[in-house]
């Protein structure tokens, strides 16, 4: 396995690239991998008034979520395993401008909520988004529509969608393993983050990160955002399987 921003390769119990840690003792971050671009964790960086107004981003690169309407303001989850962002279906959106065109790879660690079946992020105007648009279908596009099947639970768990954009060679996964789609997603830049809502359809879901790199990344990177992400919210029965 590569090494990751200089340190020797990840292990758990010497097997490479298992559960987010770093020979040495380092806790892995996503900011250990080259190219981030976005990073969005319900952990930190989250500012509550109404509810959240602010999910700073801890890419560096300043792109802050942002809702300045109180009755916009998603909740804030904290009793549960890990901190998470909860968007009630209603009005709740947090939205930032800023983008990079392709190729870029995303993590959405999310699920949908019991009581609705969509979650939604929107990342270039109409154009470039992921969309439950069924009970068991997701929708993944930047200028050209790819829809999967995923299975679900009831009731929901959390789990990580994983979208390598890379036009004609893009693919998806669902919480690792086998790609579920592969082929073109059309040749669209990110622009914008508007979270939660399409021409205003309002979705219901929770997530815990958003992570998104301006490259495509190699499997073994990819890995280890996928075991960081399954260490950490192992409380919720999040998995990863190793593509």
């Amino acid at each position: 396995m590569a090494n990751v921003a200089g340190y020797p390769s990840a292990v758990i119990s010497g097997i490479p690239g298992k559960s987010g840690k770093i020979q040495g003792g380092k806790t892995f971050s996503p900011a250990d991998i080259a190219d981030l671009f976005m990073w969005y964790d319900a952990s930190q960086g989250v500012t509550v008034e109404t509810g959240v107004s602010v999910w700073a981003d801890q890419s560096g690169n300043g792109f802050d979520l942002l809702s300045t309407a109180g009755v916009a303001q998603p909740a804030y989850i904290t009793n549960q395993a890990k901190p998470f962002i909860r968007f009630d279906g209603s009005n709740d959106a947090l939205s930032v401008i800023g983008g990079t065109a392709q190729p870029f790879t995303i993590f959405f660690m999310h699920r949908r909520n019991a009581a609705d079946t969509g979650t939604y992020i929107l990342f270039n105007s109409i154009n470039g988004r992921i969309d439950q648009v069924g009970n068991d279908q997701y929708a993944v596009l930047f200028g050209v529509l790819a829809l999967y099947n995923v299975t679900l639970e009831a009731p929901p768990v959390f789990r990580t969608m994983l979208n390598v954009v890379n036009g004609v060679n893009s693919l998806c996964f669902d919480n690792g393993g086998s790609s579920l789609f592969s082929g073109d997603l059309g040749s669209n830049a990110i622009t914008q983050i508007f979270m939660g809502f399409r021409l205003n359809i309002f979705k219901e879901f929770d997530i815990g990160e958003l992570i998104i790199y301006d490259r495509v990344l190699n499997n073994d990177e990819i890995d280890e955002v996928g075991n960081y992400l399954a260490s950490k919210y192992a409380g919720f029965g999040l998995t990863w399987t190793d593509i």
